[in-house]
């Protein structure tokens, strides 16, 4: 599933470990199949 950290922007195809931004740590992401796919009208 699509990952987004909403800290650093960094961007993963795959499943973050421990919940957590595999680039900084964060437990703050968004996470959404469609994710790539949207505007920036739906963010």
């Amino acid at each position: 599933m699509a990952t987004l950290c909403r800290d650093c922007f960094a961007v993963d195809s795959g499943q973050t470990e421990n919940g957590r931004c595999p680039e900084c740590g964060s437990p703050r992401f968004l996470s959404h199949p469609e994710l790539f796919h949207l505007g920036i009208a739906h963010l």
